[in-house]
């Protein structure tokens, strides 16, 4: 953990410090491309989750997933792979947030809180442990 402190007095907000990489993907065959690449590769004891679910490494290969791969030790491996479902979404209320999806409208939160939506946005919808939630289209 850092601290910083200066004359007795503590500036900031202690953390870890992490070295971890990640990347998220909008389905299997944009990181499919990185790994062709050759820089990174997946480890052979990789761990897989669909929806925080733990899964094989068959969400690879089921569309409608966003994937967020992690490398935790900088060794150029992926260790973890998080696919989560997702489907395209207009936010239609800010308060409270709804959107629609398809011919529905649906409650919903905010996946990251700092996150700000407006009426008519195109964002992504992903439903988790029966509550959904939205992202912006452009966060990776």
């Amino acid at each position: 953990m850092d601290i910083y402190v200066k004359n007795g007095r503590v500036f900031g907000i202690p953390c870890y410090v992490t070295s971890e990489l990640y990347y998220t993907f909008e389905n299997a065959q944009a990181l499919s491309k990185l790994l062709s690449d050759g820089a990174f590769s997946m480890a052979d004891d990789a761990l897989y989750y669909y929806n925080y679910n733990e899964a094989g490494s068959e969400v690879l290969s089921r569309s409608g997933t966003r994937l967020t791969v992690i490398d935790h030790n900088n060794d150029m491996q992926f260790d973890t792979v998080l696919a989560v479902s997702c489907q395209q979404a207009e936010v239609v209320s800010v308060l409270p947030l709804r959107v629609r999806v398809g011919q529905d409208v649906l409650d919903a939160e905010k996946y990251c809180m700092s996150d700000v939506f407006s009426e008519g946005e195109a964002v992504w919808y992903m439903e988790l442990a029966g509550q959904g939630f939205v992202q912006p289209m452009h966060a990776n």
